[in-house]
């Protein structure tokens, strides 16, 4: 059987780099509309985002007649949080602000079960609602869920190469904008100072040989650096850009067409 982590971890091979959105808002159109339009991963939020357990499942079941991925951050580093969203079926969990090894490898625990992990046991999606063998989804299909931690704290980046040397993390997600902030330039992601730092975590990453990526608003020159940087992962824009600025867009041609009559 072929899982959507599979394929995921195929297109990251063949094509070097895979690109995700976010959805903050949720929704099963949204998702849907999102493997439409042909993107690798959807980055489901519960930490900034407003949805509930239902609504973010009815997200998940959207997102199931693509191909895309779904990952989902949680709120916080949190087996609690982490655990019911494993048993909606989804590819990966999405830790924020990790600062040592020891959170990295609390994020990884959550995401197994024991003895490797703590996960709670009890899968329903995650196993097609018994579809799948309920000992090959525990010897063999929950192994290939993706732990991955955000790298955006300056007290991270200290911590990194051993972060990086924490066993089953499968990658690591650059938030720029709050690492920016750890380093009292809020928001300024391209800073000199910031863009040598983010130069310093993708390094360190490559040569570790751990996939990374990162999670921004889409801007050209930014995803340029990325690419130099070698992320594997880009995650850009999210629902509420996507509406505003069409919304936005089509005022403006209408505005235009108003004066040119």
């Amino acid at each position: 059987m072929k899982w959507k982590i599979d394929r995921f971890e195929d297109k990251m091979k063949q094509q070097g780099i895979v690109f995700g959105t976010h959805t903050f808002w949720g929704g099963a159109t949204t998702a849907e509309m999102y493997g439409e339009a042909g993107f690798d991963a959807l980055w489901i939020d519960t930490e900034h985002g407003a949805m509930d357990k239902a609504q973010l499942m009815n997200t998940i079941i959207g997102a199931a007649s693509s191909d895309m991925a779904v990952f989902v951050r949680v709120a916080w580093n949190d087996m609690v949080l982490a655990k019911p969203i494993l048993e909606m079926g989804v590819e990966g969990i999405i830790f924020p602000m990790v600062l040592n090894a020891g959170e990295a490898e609390a994020a990884v625990a959550a995401c197994q079960y024991p003895p490797e992990g703590i996960r709670g046991f009890g899968p329903s999606r995650a196993i097609r609602y018994g579809n799948v063998d309920v000992q090959d989804y525990i010897h063999k299909y929950s192994k290939k869920i993706w732990p991955l931690v955000q790298i955006e704290h300056i007290e991270a980046v200290r911590n990194l190469s051993e972060i990086l040397k924490v066993k089953g993390l499968k990658g690591i997600i650059i938030g720029p904008c709050d690492l920016s902030g750890s380093m009292g330039l809020l928001a300024q992601t391209k800073h000199p100072e910031v863009k040598k730092v983010m130069d310093e975590i993708a390094e360190k990453a490559r040569k570790a040989g751990i996939p990374f990526g990162v999670s921004m608003s889409y801007d050209e020159e930014s995803v340029r650096d990325w690419l130099k940087r070698g992320a594997r992962m880009i995650f850009c824009d999210n629902d509420a850009g996507y509406i505003f600025d069409g919304c936005r867009n089509t005022l403006a041609n209408l505005n235009r067409l108003k004066t040119e009559r």
